[in-house]
């Protein structure tokens, strides 16, 4: 439904693809067609025991608990890689 694989190549502004490697929805080797069809700059960042819907959260969060009990906070190496990514390519 969605064509990414064939708008990727034009898209000319820096992307950085994240996803996690576990996701059971969308598989991660997705992510790594995209990236490899996306021009540069680019930079793929896979995210270790992340599924579809807690990138960035860790896998081992309740998801039982409610996001007031138990919020999503992304991990001070995925805030580094992003924050990272911005300072480099925004002006």
């Amino acid at each position: 439904r969605f064509d990414n694989i064939g708008k990727i190549p034009d898209i000319v502004s820096p992307k950085m693809i994240t996803h996690g490697v576990e996701d059971g929805f969308v598989s991660f080797d997705f992510a790594t067609l995209l990236y490899e069809a996306a021009q540069e700059p680019k930079e793929l960042y896979p995210v270790d025991e992340a599924e579809h819907s807690n990138v960035p959260c860790p896998s081992t969060r309740d998801i039982d608990n409610s996001p007031e009990v138990d919020p999503c906070l992304a991990n001070p190496e995925w805030i580094e890689r992003v924050g990272g990514f911005l300072d480099q390519h925004l002006p």
